[in-house]
């Protein structure tokens, strides 16, 4: 019995020295996980960009020196400068839905000019004819795919713009004399689409690149036609199109948790 005790007392002290000298054990934090990118939320941004296209009007009541079918066609282009508000609303971990209003003053204007034979009117005429795009706006829908802070996405919607155009007629033959003037403005509705990139680069600021289609379709205006020989004033009905292609890039603000 007693060697039993002396042996059992040799076996807890042997473990208990084993145990002293077994190193500590250490334990290890497990990694903070970053919540992921949200792009959720209101944003107000401002943009700037450039603009360019084509507007061609045809006459359709033959008023001279504007005849029935006379054609006059401008090149636009030129810078843009505005702002936009906004709401994402990111559905799953990579889509995203949104709406989007901006507007932008434009410096998109383009001017014509060339000789042309008006029969019965007088032997030959010089027009020059000026086209400016006042504003522009857009109110689009937009589909989103997000990787993190980076935003790919499509938009499409309704677009609206003022336009202004003037034109001067001369008759080269008689030193140049002024045979008519024609002023025209009108607000006009199309549609519009594009695509661009969206980077979050600081909290709650991103940055962006967007390019958009924007079709005003065709439209029949009337301008007022001032006549230095002959009958006048009298209006001058137009079947005008327009479409415009811009690029731009902005700077957002998002309120939200990012």
């Amino acid at each position: 019995m007693k060697l039993k005790l002396i042996a059992a007392a040799l076996l807890a002290s042997t473990s208990i020295a084993a145990a002293a000298d077994m190193p500590a054990r250490t334990y290890t934090k497990a990694p903070v996980v970053s919540p992921a990118f949200n792009w959720t939320g209101f944003y107000v941004g401002v943009h700037a960009g450039y603009g360019w296209g084509n507007s061609k009007s045809v006459a359709t009541n033959g008023t001279l020196p504007f005849p029935a079918g006379s054609v006059t066609s401008n090149d636009l282009d030129g810078w843009l400068a505005g702002g936009q508000l906004g709401y994402n609303y990111q559905f799953s971990p990579n889509w995203l839905i949104g709406i989007e209003g901006d507007m932008a003053g434009t410096g998109i204007k383009g001017s014509t000019s060339g000789f042309s034979t008006v029969g019965g009117f007088t032997t030959t005429r010089f027009q020059t004819s000026n086209l400016d795009v006042n504003w522009l706006a857009t109110v689009t829908g937009r589909l989103g795919y997000v990787a993190g802070p980076a935003l790919l996405y499509v938009k499409g919607g309704v677009a609206f713009g003022e336009f202004s155009a003037n034109s001067r007629t001369v008759n080269p033959a008689a030193g140049n004399a002024l045979i008519a003037t024609s002023n025209g403005g009108e607000t006009r509705t199309g549609w519009t689409v594009g695509a661009g990139a969206e980077w979050a680069f600081a909290g709650n600021w991103s940055t962006k690149v967007e390019y958009n289609y924007v079709d005003f379709g065709t439209d029949s205006i009337s301008r007022d036609v001032t006549y230095f020989v002959g009958a006048g004033p009298n209006p001058l009905l137009r079947d005008a199109s327009t479409h415009l292609h811009l690029v731009k890039v902005g700077l957002n603000y998002r309120f939200g948790p990012y």
